[in-house]
C-alpha cells in the first residue's frame, strides 16, 4: 500500500528529540487532528495533537506539501523510545475516515557518557544518495543492521553530510515557469525521502548540504555543465531555483550554519555547513566562521567535526572547488583545530570515494583522522562516468603552506585497509567503460578506551551486496579502530 507521509527523526539530545511529521507530496489531505505519539516500552510517554490550521509548507510558494517539528522534552538520556504518528478519526461528508496510523520511528536518546563494556554509541556515516536506481537498497541495508545482533553495528544517529537529493541532475531541460521549476525541487525531495524513509525514520538524523542540493559547485556556474544553461542564462530562473533549494535544505533537512552536541566530558561534536554560505573568498559567514573555531579552540576533549568536503585535499580546480580553494579560512580552520592538542576525527563525504586516513596535526601532539564516505547511491550513464572517482592517498598534509604549521607537512598514514572497493561499469551508450566506488555507508562505534582516551571501530558496508544473514558485506575484514586522546 502506498504511504506517501513522512515521519524523520532529526537531532536527538539526552534529553529532548525533534521529529519531523508530514508530507512532501502534493496530493494528501490535511486531516482535522494527528498525533504524534511517543512510547516508552510500549507505554504512551508524551503525545502532541496538531491540528489542521498548524501544518507548515516546506516550500512556501507551494500548496498541499506540509510539515510540522514535533518536539519532545524530559527525556532520560540513553534510551530506546517509538513514537507513533497517527490521524484521528476524519469525517468525511456524511462518513468518517477511521484513525490510522500513519508512520512509526524509533530512536535512541544521546547517551550521558562513554562507557567502555557496554553498547557503544554508533554514527552512521553517508552522503550522496541518487535515488533513481537504488532500489531501496540503503533503507534495506540500515534497517538491516539496525537489527544485528552486533552491537558496534548498530546506528544509534546517522550524520549526512551532503548531496541527499541532486537537484541538478537529469536529461530533462529545465521549464522556465515558476511553479514549475518549484514542483520539480519538491518532488526530488519527495522521490528520495519514499525511497530513505526507512532510514529516516529510524535513530537520530544529522544533515549538511553541499553543491547538489543547489547546483553543481554552487554557488559557481562555471564550466559547461548542460543542465545549468538555463540557471546560467537567466537570472530569475537562478533566483527561484536557488530560494526553493534554500527552503528544502532549511524546512525539509532542518541544516543551520553550525550545530554542536556533546556526550558528557568526554567527546565534542560539531557539524559545519560549509557550502551554503559560500562566496568567492570564504566557506562560511564571519561570525558562523568564529562560532566553529571558537568551538575548535575550546576543546577540552577530543572533537568529531562533521563537514560536506574533506579536509584533507589540495585545492581543486575552478569547476570544482573544495575546501583549501579558501585559503584564509582553510588555514585559520586548521590552525584552530590544532591549537588544543587534543586529537581531531572530520567526517565528511561528497568526493564520491571512501578513504580512512590519520596525520600529525600541529605541534602540541594532536592526531587528525579523516573518514570521507561518498557514495549511497552513485549517479547512473554519462552523470555516473563524470562522478566516478577512485580514492587516492594525499601524501602530506596540509597540502598547501599554512604559518604555523610544522614543514615540511607531516605525512598522511593509512590503515592496510583504507579505502572503499571499486566496480568496473560497462554501458552499451557510453564510448568507454569506467571505474567507480561501490555504494557504502561506514557505521563508527565510539566507546571509552581502557587505555585512556576513545577507541572507535570504524567499519564499512557495501549496500549492493549482501552476506549469508542477508546484512550488507563488511568493506574490512577487521574493523579499523583509531584512538582519540
Amino acid at each position: 500500500m502506498k504511504n506517501k507521509w513522512s515521519l524523520v527523526i532529526h537531532d536527538v539530545g539526552n534529553d529532548y528529540v525533534n521529529i519531523w511529521v508530514g508530507t512532501l507530496f502534493q496530493n494528501e489531505r490535511k486531516y482535522e487532528s494527528s498525533i504524534v505519539r511517543l512510547l516508552l516500552n510500549g507505554q504512551t510517554e508524551q503525545e502532541h495533537t496538531i491540528s489542521k490550521e498548524d501544518w507548515e509548507k516546506p516550500f512556501s510558494k507551494l500548496t498541499q506539501r506540509f510539515y510540522k517539528i514535533v518536539r519532545f522534552n524530559n527525556l532520560k538520556p540513553g534510551v530506546q523510545y517509538d513514537v507513533n504518528f497517527l490521524r484521528n478519526d476524519h469525517p468525511v461528508g456524511e462518513h468518517v475516515l477511521e484513525a490510522k496510523n500513519l508512520s512509526t520511528g524509533t530512536f535512541r536518546t544521546l547517551p550521558d557518557q562513554l562507557k567502555a563494556d557496554s553498547k557503544p554509541f554508533v554514527v552512521a556515516l553517508g552522503s550522496c544518495y541518487y535515488n533513481e536506481s537504488d532500489g531501496g537498497q540503503v533503507a534495506d541495508a540500515y534497517s538491516a543492521l539496525l537489527n544485528t545482533g552486533d552491537e558496534s553495528a548498530k546506528p544509534d544517529v546517522k550524520f549526512l553530510t551532503g548531496d541527499q537529493v541532486y537537484l541538478d541532475i537529469g536529461l530533462d531541460s529545465l521549464s522556465p515557469i515558476e511553479s514549475e521549476i518549484r514542483n520539480r525541487i519538491a518532488d526530488d525531495y519527495a522521490n528520495s525521502w519514499q525511497s530513505l524513509r526507512e532510514m529516516l525514520r529510524n535513530g537520530g538524523t544529522w544533515m549538511l548540504a553541499d553543491d547538489h542540493e543547489y547546483w553543481n559547485n554552487y554557488p559557481n556556474t562555471s564550466g559547461t555543465n548542460p543542465y545549468l544553461w538555463m540557471i546560467t542564462a537567466f537570472d530569475d530562473i537562478k533566483k527561484i531555483w536557488k530560494d526553493s533549494a534554500e527552503e528544502g535544505i532549511k524546512q525539509v533537512q532542518q541544516i543551520s550554519a553550525i550545530r554542536t552536541f556533546s556526550i558528557g566530558r568526554d567527546v565534542s561534536f560539531c557539524f559545519a555547513d560549509v557550502r551554503c554560505q559560500r562566496t568567492d573568498k570564504v566557506f562560511l559567514a564571519t561570525n558562523d566562521f568564529k562560532r566553529l573555531t571558537d568551538w575548535a579552540t575550546n576543546l577540552t576533549s577530543p572533537g568529531v567535526l562533521s563537514i560536506a568536503q574533506p579536509l584533507m585535499v589540495k585545492p581543486g580546480g575552478s569547476a570544482d572547488k573544495n575546501l583549501a580553494n579558501y585559503k584564509q579560512q582553510y588555514a585559520e580552520l586548521i590552525i584552530a583545530l590544532a591549537s588544543t592538542g587534543h586529537d581531531i576525527l572530520v567526517l565528511s563525504g561528497d568526493v564520491h570515494f571512501g578513504r580512512i586516513g590519520s596525520v600529525p596535526l600541529g605541534t602540541k601532539g594532536a592526531t587528525l583522522h579523516e573518514v570521507i564516505s561518498s557514495p549511497m547511491s552513485n549517479l547512473t550513464g554519462i552523470d555516473g562516468k563524470i562522478a566516478a572517482n577512485v580514492a587516492k592517498k594525499l601524501k602530506h598534509f596540509p597540502a598547501i603552506d599554512i604559518d604555523g604549521m610544522p614543514k615540511p607537512s607531516p605525512k598522511v598514514t593509512y590503515p592496510p585497509e583504507w579505502r572503499i572497493s571499486t566496480k568496473q561499469v560497462k554501458s552499451w551508450f557510453l564510448p568507454t567503460n569506467h571505474t567507480k566506488t561501490k555504494e557504502h555507508f561506514f557505521t563508527l562505534a565510539f566507546t571509552k578506551n581502557t587505555n585512556g582516551g576513545i577507541k572507535v571501530k570504524v567499519q564499512a558496508w557495501k549496500l549492493r551486496e549482501r552476506d549469508r544473514k542477508g546484512l550488507p558485506r563488511k568493506q574490512f575484514r577487521q574493523a579499523n579502530e583509531l584512538i582519540l586522546k
